[in-house]
C-alpha cells in the first residue's frame, strides 16, 4: 500500500476525523427526521472523541503496549548484543531554522538520543534503519546519521534507507547485519512499537534484545482525576498507540 494513501486513510480513521465524520452523518439523519440514528451517530461521534483525548486511555494502551522493560547493562552483559539498531521514528519537515531542509523529528530524536547513551556504555556499533517513503530524496536513517554524528558525535557503522514500514525494517536490516556476521542486536525504537518491531525482527531470524525507550509515563498533569480531562496532546499520544494496535493486527494478517 503507498505510504501517502495509508497516512491519509489513518487520518480519516481517527480522531477526531472520525468523530467528525459521525458527527456530520448525525445532522444528515436528524435533517431527515432519522432522530434515533441522529443521536446514536453523535453520541458515538462524543464519546469516542472523548476516551481518545485522555490520559487515562493512554495508561490503558500502555498497560498493553509498553509490557517490554528498559533493557539493563546486566542484560547486555549477558545477552552480549553485537550491534545496536535504531528505527526510524519520523521527521520535522523543512525545518526553516536548519535552512529549510528536513531534519530528525520528535520521534526519532527520542530514539538516536537512547542510541547514543547505550553507545557511550556499550561502544557497540550503530546501524540506522529508516526510509523516505514519500520521495522527498532523504532518507530517516539519512537524517538520524546526521544527527548521530554531527550533535551527539557517535559513529554510525551501517544506514539504510530503503524500508517504508517495520516489516521492511526488519527484512533490510537482516540483509545489512547479516553480511557482518552480525547476529545479535540491541533494538531501539518507542516502548509502544516495540511488540511489533521486535516480532518482525524475530521473524527474520534476528536474535534481538529489546532496548525500548519513550515510555508513556504520565506527569503530574496526568494522574489522578486529571487523567479524565482531554486535552490535544493527549489525543496525538493515543493515536499513536491506536495505530501500533491496529499495525499488529496488520501485521498479522498480511505478514
Amino acid at each position: 500500500m503507498d505510504i501517502l494513501f495509508s497516512r491519509t486513510l489513518e487520518l480519516l480513521v481517527y480522531p477526531p476525523a472520525s468523530s467528525l465524520v459521525f458527527i456530520m452523518l448525525g445532522a444528515i439523519f436528524l435533517l431527515t427526521k432519522k432522530t434515533s440514528l441522529a443521536i446514536l451517530t453523535t453520541s458515538f461521534a462524543v464519546v469516542t472523541l472523548y476516551f481518545a483525548s485522555i490520559p487515562f486511555t493512554t495508561e490503558v494502551m500502555s498497560d498493553m503496549l509498553e509490557r517490554t522493560p528498559p533493557v539493563t547493562p546486566e542484560l547486555i552483559a549477558e545477552k552480549r548484543p553485537q550491534a545496536i539498531v535504531v528505527l526510524g521514528g519520523g521527521r520535522y519537515w523543512n525545518a526553516p531554522e536548519y535552512g529549510g531542509n528536513d531534519v530528525s523529528g520528535d520521534g526519532g530524536l527520542e530514539r538516536v538520543r537512547y542510541a547514543a547513551y547505550l553507545y557511550r556504555n556499550t561502544k557497540l556499533p550503530i546501524a540506522l534503519i529508516g526510509g523516505d517513503g514519500l520521495k522527498t530524496g532523504t532518507s530517516e536513517a539519512a537524517l538520524m546519521q546526521h544527527t548521530l554524528e554531527q550533535e551527539y558525535i557517535v559513529p554510525v557503522r551501517w544506514t539504510d534507507g530503503r524500508s517504508q514500514h517495520t516489516f521492511d525494517n526488519a527484512r533490510y536490516a537482516h540483509e545489512v547485519l547479516t553480511g557482518s556476521g552480525i547476529e545479535r542486536i540491541l533494538l531501539v525504537t518507542h516502548a509502544r512499537h516495540m511488540p511489533r518491531a521486535q516480532k518482525a525482527f524475530e521473524d527474520t531470524g534476528l536474535i534481538v534484545i529489546p532496548a525500548p525507550t519513550a515510555y508513556s509515563t504520565p506527569g503530574p498533569t496526568q494522574s489522578g482525576l486529571r487523567a479524565w480531562l482531554p486535552n490535544a496532546r493527549t489525543l496525538t499520544q493515543n493515536n499513536a498507540g491506536l495505530h501500533e494496535l491496529l499495525g499488529m493486527v496488520w501485521y498479522r494478517i498480511f505478514h
